[in-house]
């Protein structure tokens, strides 16, 4: 009985929470420091497609030539030009 109970006091850190690292260092700063750059790239990897999505809305892009072709603010023109057709009764 006192090997299992010299057991699991030595599971307990000076802190007096059981160490759930498994020998790692248990700080805060460090996950921070070793999971924001996973978060980071997840984050630009989702929000740069969608920021690219939204900022070609606005513009007429074609590919002709092997090459793309960006005309203006094409796509603006059109939306308002829908916009002023009459709709019918």
């Amino acid at each position: 009985m006192d090997a299992s109970v010299s057991a699991s006091t030595a599971a307990v850190s000076a802190s007096g929470r059981a160490d759930t690292a498994h020998g790692a260092p248990d700080d805060p700063a460090w996950r921070w420091a070793t999971l924001s750059p996973a978060l980071l790239m997840m984050l630009l990897l989702s929000v740069l497609p969608l920021a690219n999505l939204f900022l070609t809305s606005f513009y007429t892009v074609t590919w002709a030539d092997f090459g793309m072709t960006v005309a203006g603010a094409g796509a603006l023109a059109d939306l308002v030009a829908v916009a002023a057709v009459p709709r019918a009764a």
